[in-house]
């Protein structure tokens, strides 16, 4: 049920704050799951848990780095960041 919402913010965050066209941003967003089911992934549900899994990582670690832009100091940060790739990581290992 997340996947929707989730594809929506990613494709905005893409298109607006990463510079990349409408039409790729919608590209990326979109066929990476169709793109896995037809490498061999058949199961549709877990397609859409393991990129929903990567795609989520990815977009938390794209707003931590649109907060420390806003402020610098912040140290956390950068731990967030390391938690959020080991998290990613760890989905890709476990698939």
């Amino acid at each position: 049920t997340s996947f929707v919402p989730l594809g929506i913010t990613l494709k905005k965050i893409l298109w607006y704050d990463l510079g990349l066209s409408n039409k790729k941003s919608t590209l990326l967003t979109c066929f990476v799951p169709y793109l896995l089911y037809l490498l061999g992934f058949k199961k549709f549900i877990s397609v859409i848990s393991f990129v929903g899994a990567i795609f989520l990582g990815l977009e938390a670690i794209l707003i931590l780095l649109m907060y420390k832009k806003i402020n610098p100091k912040s140290k956390i940060v950068n731990v967030l960041i390391l938690f959020f790739l080991l998290g990613i990581i760890s989905k890709l290992l476990s698939h």
